[in-house]
């Protein structure tokens, strides 16, 4: 897993600093747009971590 930063150009996420992605690779993307932010427990961010491995997986939200 990589994590790096990237912005949208044109409706399509470019990553920054020229980093390369093999052409059909899924990425998982969580926007910062400015306006809201989040923390999380030392215990959910290392769920967030894990989650992000597996594609598969989903961490259910407390704020539905």
């Amino acid at each position: 897993m990589r994590v790096f930063a990237a912005k949208v150009t044109g409706g399509v996420i470019v990553p920054e600093n020229a980093e390369e992605l093999p052409e059909g690779t899924t990425v998982s993307v969580v926007a910062d747009d400015g306006e809201a932010t989040f923390t999380a427990p030392p215990a959910d961010e290392a769920a967030l971590l894990e989650a992000l491995e597996d594609p598969a997986e989903a961490i259910p939200s407390d704020d539905e």
